[in-house]
């Protein structure tokens, strides 16, 4: 049973002596060689699903925290420089009305997004390979973006759920970045 961190590449598969399942505790199968595995007639599971709401939550709790400045009022309150109230003092950005950007629509995407959308009062926008299904595009009043400079330069918060590898690897560069307008957010 791997997890993230155990790596199961060819070598050790070959080095293990008769072995009929890896059963995943993850959601992806990014530690394990699932082509050795199939050549040795080993099945490999994981636990798809498991994972999207907690990953949606986490993601809209790093934009809370960058938004209102949680994070930071935290840091001065334990370091007893808290001054008390003002009426400027970390005012942050409300969420209400702006536009989340979603690079990357699939579960947890669409996940995030509907947690944003529903109970933060955030407009939707997204880039991902394929238009989501119309029914979620409905419910999200979610707009696609073909482009991902063209999303970057729309969004007011940018949240990203692409998975790892050579084909997202250089997905945000320098280019990405600087097609975001200045005081965005992205996480």
């Amino acid at each position: 049973c791997p997890i993230l961190s155990d790596r199961l590449d060819a070598e050790v598969l070959a080095a293990v002596g008769r072995v009929m399942l890896i059963a995943n505790y993850g959601v992806g199968f990014s530690p394990i060689a699932i082509a050795a595995a199939k050549a040795r007639g080993i099945a490999v599971t994981n636990t798809p699903g498991a994972l999207t709401d907690a990953t949606a939550e986490l993601a809209l709790a790093l934009i809370l925290t960058a938004a209102r400045r949680t994070g930071e009022g935290e840091r001065v309150l334990r370091a007893g420089r808290w001054p008390g109230w003002g009426p400027t003092d970390l005012l942050g950005t409300a969420l209400t009305g702006k536009t989340l950007g979603v690079v990357g629509f699939g579960r947890i995407g669409i996940a995030t997004a509907r947690k944003a959308h529903h109970g933060l009062g955030m407009r939707i926008a997204y880039f991902g390979r394929r238009e989501c299904l119309p029914e979620v595009a409905r419910e999200l009043d979610a707009r696609f973006f073909p482009d991902l400079h063209q999303l970057l330069a729309a969004a007011d918060f940018v949240s990203l759920h692409t998975p790892g590898g050579a084909d997202t690897a250089k997905l945000n560069d320098a280019p990405a970045l600087a097609a975001m307008k200045r005081g965005r957010y992205l996480i």
